[in-house]
């Protein structure tokens, strides 16, 4: 027992700034999504309505080299590089899984889902292991473009 808690220890240690990082992000995001409804609730006219949502939301292509660069780093035997490359590995996951996350609420507004089921559809899929599919779909969206979100001059 006491050797599986001293792994344990060891490598949260070494990854609880990629952690930390990566939870703050989505806590920002989560609560700009609820004070984004919050205040068109009150006021449907207001400026926010100028901000996309999160169906038409997409990270900036060229950031798919830092995922890659990251995830390289991670194949480097030196310990202290490959925690480097896994930390920032962390950080580009939780993009591209908001990216993934963009995708499917694009589909599920595009199939009339209530707000509701959308958002407990969202909920479950961050809850469970579902997610790494979802993660990889919004890499691959890089290139496929399955909303068509980007102008013909910003496709790879």
């Amino acid at each position: 027992m006491a050797q599986v808690t001293d792994t344990v220890v060891y490598y949260l240690v070494r990854l609880l700034p990629g952690i930390i990082l990566a939870m703050t992000l989505l806590q920002a995001a989560c609560c700009y999504g609820m004070a984004r409804a919050l205040i068109l609730r009150k006021d449907p006219a207001a400026a926010v309505l100028a901000e996309p949502t999160l169906a038409t939301w997409h990270a900036p292509d060229s950031w798919v080299w830092g995922l890659i660069v990251s995830l390289g780093l991670v194949a480097i035997p030196d310990v202290t590089i490959r925690f480097i490359g896994l930390n920032l590995a962390l950080i580009f996951l939780l993009i591209y899984s908001a990216q993934g996350l963009s995708l499917v609420e694009f589909t599920l507004r595009k199939a009339k889902v209530g707000t509701i089921w959308r958002s407990l559809i969202l909920t479950v899929i961050v809850a469970l292991p579902v997610i790494v599919p979802v993660i990889a779909l919004g890499v691959v969206d890089i290139f496929a473009d399955f909303r068509k979100v980007r102008t013909p001059a910003q496709t790879p």
